[in-house]
């Protein structure tokens, strides 16, 4: 199903994507994908960040945002399957709200971090 914004939450979306886009690091991302003929306009950016999608489950449900900045629980709502944003990520350990129990170096500074609710 489709997310509904209100005309609020759309307000604060669209100022955010605004705010971004405004930026010289997004500035020059964006002439890096045209000079590449990708697409660069903030029309592809929204659909981007704020489009649903499905991913391998085959069922709409977040966006790249939420993606990014958020975490997903596994299809068997038993484990966490993704937890981007390192930040949260750093708080939460730092809280004692979850537990490290692993890290791996896979491919350069890309690795994988596994990691338990603290008890």
């Amino acid at each position: 199903m489709p997310e509904i914004f209100t005309p609020e939450e759309q307000e604060e979306l669209d100022l955010f994507i605004d705010t971004v886009l405004a930026t010289p690091i997004m500035q020059r991302t964006l002439d890096f994908l045209a000079s590449k003929e990708l697409p660069h306009d903030r029309e592809d950016f929204v659909q981007i960040w704020t489009g649903q999608y499905s991913g391998c489950s085959g069922v709409e449900g977040s966006s790249g945002l939420e993606h990014a900045f958020m975490y997903e629980l596994s299809s068997s709502g038993g484990s966490t399957s993704g937890f981007r944003n390192w930040i949260v990520f750093a708080k939460a350990e730092e809280a004692g709200d979850i537990t490290r129990t692993q890290a791996t170096d896979l491919i350069d500074d890309i690795g994988e971090v596994n990691f338990a609710k603290s008890d």
